[in-house]
């Protein structure tokens, strides 16, 4: 790491921290500014991250402190028939930014998708969030202008 000693950890987000894990969903939505408020039900984190099925969640600690979260699922990429991991989201708190941290985090989703047998690690970042893109930048992670989102709610 950049300039620190201390160590960084993934660590699986359990059931009863659902509640946990929704607080820092909104913390990152204020933070990042997100233009809807987060809807997600303490139920629905338990059932659909943290069940193993189909998502995945992890807490960042630093210091012993729980200072972010990451999550994702995994998928299957059509065009190579190749398992993937889609990080959907990877927050930090600003208090722990600009120490490395971010780029711990990075290499450990990448041995974690190896171990899940993932070819490739896949993410977004919002146009807004500048921040985020000047980071993936900085660790070389290359940036696709091969897809444009799209969304249509259920």
């Amino acid at each position: 790491m950049s300039g620190t000693t201390q160590e960084s950890c993934l660590v699986s987000v359990q059931p009863n921290e659902a509640g946990l894990l929704k607080q820092l969903f909104v913390e990152m939505a204020g933070a990042i500014e997100l233009p809807h408020p987060v809807s997600a039900k303490e139920s629905d984190i338990r059932e659909n991250f943290l069940s193993g099925e189909p998502g995945l969640a992890w807490f960042i600690t630093f210091d012993e402190a729980i200072v972010g979260y990451v999550t994702g699922y995994t998928g299957i990429n059509s065009s190579s028939a190749q398992p993937i991991l889609f990080i959907d989201d990877i927050y930090l708190k600003e208090i722990v930014r600009r120490r490395g941290l971010g780029e711990r985090v990075v290499k450990e989703m990448t041995t974690i998708a190896k171990g899940l047998g993932c070819r490739e690690l896949r993410w977004q970042a919002l146009k807004t969030n500048v921040v985020a893109q000047r980071f993936y930048q900085k660790i070389r992670a290359d940036k696709s202008d091969e897809a444009i989102d799209y969304v249509m709610a259920l």
